[in-house]
């Protein structure tokens, strides 16, 4: 089995899995980890579809979920194959019934992403309010902001770009993208592998602060 995990560029992505076509082995299981492309829109170079699907796995690495999607012409033994191998190492692997943009929970995600840059964008709440906000709502370990900036803001942005169709960005807008990619993106500030983004900066800067804190007195 092989991974692409180029970024979320569908030109890139194509040539890749073309290429993965070509020198592998035909019975190799050839996988695509996009959160925002099917397999199927990215198999026009792949002559043996009957080996591809999307293989959709989550950061950080305690993760322990899989997403799996066909292309439309996936094998279906593959599917039950890929199950009981990833049970073995300790992953939950989920098919989705349908093909769909977005495979599962980045369908949800999508929605969360926009309304918080929303938010963001229009000051309608502060970067630490709203995920302490998520945090105590869900009972999550991490808001949507902390989540976006260890995604990394350049990915993000480059998904949000993909999902905005004319149409959708004739209903919804995309004053958030803008206000993304103008504010951190062309910036650098791209979250927590540049040390700035959206809250990375304001949760290094608290920790600090509690460490330089003296111990309270004992009475």
């Amino acid at each position: 089995m092989v991974i692409e995990a180029v970024p979320e560029d569908l030109e890139a992505k194509i040539s890749v899995l073309g290429r993965l076509d070509r020198v592998t082995r035909k019975d190799c299981i050839i996988a695509s980890n996009s959160s925002s492309y099917s397999s199927r829109e990215l198999s026009s170079e792949v002559s043996g579809r009957y080996r591809l699907l999307n293989t959709l796995y989550y950061i950080p690495p305690e993760n322990v979920c899989v997403e799996l999607m066909s292309c439309g012409y996936t094998n279906p033994g593959i599917f039950d194959f890929l199950k009981g191998e990833m049970e073995q190492i300790g992953l939950l692997p989920m098919v989705a019934g349908n093909e769909s943009q977005g495979m599962i929970l980045p369908r949800i995600w999508v929605a969360m992403k926009r309304e918080t840059l929303c938010m963001l964008q229009e000051g309608v709440a502060k970067s630490e309010d709203i995920d302490e906000l998520f945090r105590d709502f869900f009972n999550a370990k991490k808001g949507p902001c902390e989540k976006m900036d260890e995604i990394g803001l350049d990915i993000i942005a480059a998904v949000e770009r993909h999902y905005l169709t004319d149409a959708q960005e004739r209903i919804l807008g995309s004053d958030h993208l803008r206000w993304l990619e103008e504010n951190h993106v062309n910036k650098g500030k791209l979250g927590k592998k540049t040390g700035e983004g959206l809250i990375t900066k304001k949760i290094e800067e608290a920790k600090i602060t509690r460490e330089e804190k003296p111990p309270a007195q004992e009475v």
